[in-house]
């Protein structure tokens, strides 16, 4: 199942290449229908909870832990006009780094700070209102536990008019996990959308205590 996963990504890449030149509304019906398709191959429905929270005309930064790989595509399929925030080494997997970039996707590497706020900035300044997901752990749990958040969600908050939209993905790690190559016929991904701090009462927090808000919103409904 995990290699057939693969070979949908690959199928469907070149509708991805193609609808990246100019057809942003097809290019999010695809992310959606690609990553629905995923999930009944595996033969999941994601159950997710919490959508009465999204207002339509709303941006999000929608900040989420990260168990597993498989929370992208989930992520993919609840907001498919967001952009991503994602380690630059994807940016060299051949045809997929370049729609990633095509498809506004936020290249960021954490051992260069500065570079990455630039990156943060063009982006902000390019997309206007649109949401933008990050996952503030930067790598996939090792252990189903919630690890220690970086600030790059809050600096995407400081230097735009986004709200702050908190997302624990439940049941993804016990799918699959970073350090297992088989999925969980009986794990139930079920993403659960918190209630969105307004943009205005997350920058009046200070850095602490807008991370340890967050996390603790994040943690208080997760399970691995």
């Amino acid at each position: 199942m995990y290699v057939l996963t693969h070979l949908v990504a690959l199928a469907m890449l070149p509708a991805g290449i193609a609808l990246s030149y100019g057809n942003p509304v097809g290019l999010a019906k695809l992310k959606t229908r690609f990553a629905g398709m995923l999930f009944r191959v595996i033969g999941k429905r994601v159950e997710v909870s919490g959508i009465q929270y999204l207002e339509k005309e709303s941006g999000y930064v929608i900040v989420c832990n990260y168990p597993s790989f498989y929370v992208l595509f989930a992520l993919m399929a609840l907001f498919p006009n967001a952009s991503f925030v994602a380690n630059r080494i994807l940016r060299r997997v051949p045809l997929l780094g370049w729609m990633l970039g095509r498809s506004g996707t936020i290249f960021v590497d954490p051992k260069r700070p500065r570079a990455t706020r630039r990156a943060m900035d063009a982006a902000l300044a390019s997309r206007g209102t649109r949401s933008v997901v990050i996952m503030p752990e930067s790598r996939r749990t090792p252990d189903g536990e919630i690890h220690a958040f970086r600030r790059g969600f809050v600096y995407l908050l400081r230097h735009s008019n986004l709200d702050l939209l908190p997302v624990s993905a439940n049941g993804f790690y016990t799918l699959k996990p970073a350090n297992r190559l088989y999925l969980d016929p009986d794990a139930q991904p079920t993403p659960i959308i918190h209630r969105a701090v307004p943009n205005t009462e997350a920058k009046a927090l200070g850095d602490i205590a807008l991370i340890s808000q967050t996390e603790s919103t994040i943690r208080s409904a997760y399970r691995p």
